[in-house]
C-alpha cells in the first residue's frame, strides 16, 4: 500500500506546525497521513503540543528567556482525530529560570491532550 503517483505524504515538519490564534491559543491541523485509520498518533500530538509550547516561550513568555522545554507530562484523554485542532496554553507558573505551562489540545470542545510542559 502506497500513495499513488504524484502524492507525497506531509513532512512531520509541517504536520506539527502551529499558527497563533491569540497569545494563549495555537491552532493546528492534524493531516490524515500521520494518522492510523482517522486517529492521531500518539507522538504526532505530543509534537504538535511541544511546538506550540515553544512558540508559546519564544513569544508570550520571551522576556523569561526560557532557554526550552525540558520536561513534560502527558495525559491522553480520547483519541485525537484528523482535522482542526487548538492548543490552549495557561501559564501556571512563570518562572525566573523556568516556567511552567499547562497545555490542553482541543477538538470539537473536547480536551483531548492535555498536561505539564517546563
Amino acid at each position: 500500500m502506497g500513495y499513488p503517483p504524484g502524492e507525497e505524504i506531509v513532512p512531520l515538519s509541517k504536520a506539527i506546525t502551529t499558527a497563533p490564534i491569540d497569545s494563549h491559543t495555537y491552532l493546528a491541523d492534524i493531516p490524515l497521513d500521520h494518522c492510523y485509520l482517522k486517529t492521531a498518533h500518539g507522538g504526532l500530538l505530543v509534537s504538535i503540543v511541544l511546538a506550540a509550547v515553544q512558540q508559546h516561550f519564544a513569544s508570550t513568555l520571551i522576556a523569561r528567556d526560557q532557554p526550552g522545554t525540558f520536561s513534560v507530562d502527558t495525559f491522553f484523554l480520547r483519541p485525537a482525530e484528523a482535522g482542526k485542532a487548538t492548543v490552549v496554553i495557561k501559564d501556571v507558573k512563570p518562572g525566573a529560570n523556568f516556567s511552567t505551562v499547562h497545555f490542553a489540545l482541543v477538538q470539537d470542545g473536547l480536551e483531548k491532550v492535555v498536561g505539564y510542559a517546563m
